[in-house]
């Protein structure tokens, strides 16, 4: 809040405390006392009790005038000035009484200091207004006294404006006491309301965030959203050149079994596909592009860097064919037929990003000769086959000299793919190297507190485990038996 917000929030809240001790005052600080001092009268002055009775009552309109126009008052100012009149409603009949009584030295004089006790210390006037009032209470008294009833006391009024004077000073303690507690209390409450407003305002762009986010999470891969919560993707950046790895993998004969099947078998048949390649996918850290329907067109290396971005993609594609074989009864029950994939598999560079625009939509794809390539490779695979190019054979023979490699590559010599006919496409068929090793890390585990699948990562002593990004979880079982695998 600014320094004018807070001004305006000190005075509304000094106006409101200014009508609150009037209306306490009014009803039980200034009638109370003025009747009970009437008791006064009767020792002090009974030749004049009822006289001091008249003027005593003569307080009850001058005092709801005071008050009604008080709280009538729209500002600060306003509101000083018409409670300003509930001094001079409580100074000037007591005024009045001294004089009746003949004598500048009467005890009537304390009720003055009452007034001013009443009136100075607990209204919180601004110091411009805490001296008007002051001089209201005693200003009438030192200037009708001596006019009207001469000096003819002088020692006993002196001696009364030593205790007024001392009255004053004690009102204008009390007040700066009060004044210095009300507004540390004030600001205390103002930094709670901004604080409650900040939070409010964090919780709202959290809020707003976490729906932008949910509506992400249903448009873009896992492990973008992971890039853009870290920081180190920015969905406003133009797309950038990156090496990548893009695998295709489709069904054999869809768009025949299609009008073949039953449709509520055919949602059945994608649901089990999509549980048997996308957990493998992801745990392998690729980056899942697009759906085709009966197709899946993913990418590694980006946004998610790995040095083994290659192998990841060979050991996925190994690994979803075992999973549908593995689950060929069920998946013939509804299918009718053998369920099979084909599967492309190039490398190469690509450009990366977000397409589209904000008044569209936004997906992060990757476009150039590798993905064209990689769908060309799928295209040309037999039934269960992984097909590779020679550009993946040349990154990865290094490791298959070494035989650290958990696939081989078989050479399958040169096959024309459409859009490349003038080209001399060296294919390589990839299978699965050691059972062993594909066994330990062919689980898709999910974290146990809810974060979602278990991604492949490569620890400090070079395995792999399956370890949660937003929590660190490791699976201990899957660890342990890479580790005895190797």
């Amino acid at each position: 809040m600014g320094t004018a917000g807070r001004k305006s929030r000190l005075a509304q809240e000094r106006m409101n405390r200014i009508k609150f001790i009037a209306d306490i005052g009014c009803k039980f600080y200034s009638l109370p006392l003025y009747f009970i001092f009437w008791i006064a009268d009767l020792i002090y002055a009974p030749h004049l009790k009822w006289e001091f009775l008249l003027i005593r009552l003569s307080i009850i309109p001058t005092l709801y005038l005071g008050r009604h126009f008080t709280f009538r008052a729209r500002t600060l100012r306003g509101t000083e000035i018409a409670c300003s009149f509930l001094t001079l409603a409580n100074a000037v009949p007591i005024t009045v009484m001294v004089l009746l009584t003949g004598d500048l030295g009467s005890p009537y004089y304390a009720g003055l200091n009452l007034v001013a006790i009443g009136i100075g210390a607990f209204f919180p006037w601004t110091p411009k207004f805490f001296a008007i009032n002051m001089a209201l209470t005693y200003l009438p008294i030192f200037v009708a006294g001596p006019l009207v009833l001469g000096v003819s006391d002088l020692r006993s009024f002196t001696l009364n404006g030593f205790f007024m004077l001392g009255t004053l000073v004690i009102a204008s303690v009390v007040k700066f006491i009060n004044e210095r507690i009300s507004y540390k209390e004030f600001e205390g409450r103002l930094r709670l309301e901004e604080e409650v407003r900040s939070r409010g305002e964090i919780i709202q762009i959290q809020t707003q965030e976490a729906v932008h986010m949910s509506h992400m999470t249903k448009q873009f891969s896992p492990q973008v959203l992971h890039a853009i919560k870290s920081g180190e993707l920015d969905i406003n950046k133009p797309v950038h050149r990156s090496e990548i790895c893009a695998v295709f993998i489709d069904i054999v004969n869809s768009t025949e079994r299609l009008v073949r099947i039953d449709r509520d078998d055919l949602h059945k048949v994608l649901s089990m596909f999509m549980e048997d390649t996308m957990p493998v996918l992801l745990k392998y850290d690729i980056t899942i592009d697009k759906f085709l329907g009966d197709g899946i067109l993913a990418f590694s290396n980006d946004p998610m860097k790995h040095s083994d971005y290659i192998e990841r993609v060979l050991l996925a594609a190994t690994e979803i064919i075992s999973n549908i074989t593995g689950r060929q009864d069920e998946y013939y029950g509804l299918w009718l037929n053998d369920f099979q994939l084909r599967i492309g598999i190039a490398c190469g560079y690509a450009s990366v990003g977000f397409y589209g625009n904000d008044n569209t939509m936004k997906s992060y794809t990757a476009i150039g000769r590798v993905m064209n390539l990689a769908s060309r490779l799928c295209s040309a695979a037999q039934p269960n086959q992984i097909l590779t190019s020679y550009e993946v054979f040349t990154k990865m023979k290094p490791k298959l000299d070494a035989q650290t490699l958990d696939v081989e590559l078989e050479d399958v010599g040169v096959k024309p793919l459409k859009g490349f006919e003038a080209d001399k496409i060296k294919t390589f068929s990839v299978k699965p190297r050691s059972e062993l090793r594909k066994q330990a890390t062919s689980r898709t585990d999910l974290c146990p507190l809810g974060h979602g699948v278990l991604f492949l990562e490569t620890n400090e002593l070079g395995f792999y485990e399956l370890r949660c990004r937003t929590c660190n979880y490791v699976a201990g079982a899957a660890r342990d038996a890479v580790k005895k695998a190797a």
